[in-house]
């Protein structure tokens, strides 16, 4: 969260990919809820894999190329001939493989230890707060379901989330637009059909772009480009 919100602080056009962000964060808070493996917390599982003894029994799983996720678990322990431990490990389709501990260690699960349980009831109390204002259940003083619908429509003006949902996009997703004051006022309340008119002509524009949405300052100058180098080839319709 602290993350997201330093990266969307600015003036460049964080405005365009807010919705984005947040949706992403949704998704990671709701799989620390519900997910089968309650999430991907990296650096609290680093801190409880460096913490565990392996022992007889202990479970692993690994990604095989080609054949996908398979639990395994620590079925023997020795030492080789430099005294480094040595782990046999059998998987649940009945093969077996030997590792050193360096190996092992990234691959020890860690869900249903105490201290994950602890961090995710507490990190869910952050997603849950911000749930709760995304869709209203908060005081209305709190409330940013408004702003949350505003953030949504203006991805409109992100050519490359245009092309990557055209299949989507349609009139009544441009007529949306008169949630945002500004534009449902601009022009003397003509600017969001006029944006309408020019949907198919935005839409073929906007075919095949692509922008780093990860990155901030490259995403607003790939974006700002496109506009420079389209917008005037974009049919005005005033109606």
């Amino acid at each position: 969260m602290l993350k997201t919100t330093y990266e969307l602080e600015g003036d460049r056009l964080e405005i365009l990919l807010v919705y984005r962000r947040v949706e992403a964060l949704r998704a990671f808070g709701r799989s620390l809820l519900h997910g089968a493996n309650r999430g991907t917390l990296p650096n609290v599982d680093a801190v409880i894999r460096r913490a565990t003894t392996p022992t007889v029994g202990l479970k692993l799983q690994k990604e095989f190329p080609e054949h996908g996720l398979f639990t395994g678990f620590i079925t023997a322990i020795d030492k080789d001939d430099s005294a480094e431990w040595v782990f046999t490990i059998s998987y649940e389709d009945g093969d077996s493989e030997t590792m050193v501990l360096e190996e092992l260690e990234p691959l020890l699960s860690t869900h249903g230890n105490a201290l994950r349980e602890y961090a995710v009831r507490e990190l869910m109390l952050g997603y849950t707060y911000l749930e709760n204002r995304l869709t209203g259940m908060c005081d209305s003083s709190f409330d940013c379901t408004h702003t949350y619908l505003v953030c949504e429509l203006m991805q409109l003006f992100d050519p490359s989330y245009v092309a990557e949902h055209a299949t989507t996009i349609d009139s009544l997703w441009v007529q949306r637009l008169v949630a945002v004051v500004p534009i449902a006022r601009a022009d003397g309340g003509k600017l969001v059909a006029a944006l309408e008119g020019e949907l198919a002509a935005y839409l073929s524009k906007a075919k095949g772009f692509t922008s780093d949405h990860s990155n901030v300052d490259e995403f607003t100058t790939a974006v700002l480009g496109w506009w420079k180098g389209n917008a005037k080839e974009l049919p005005r319709n005033d109606g």
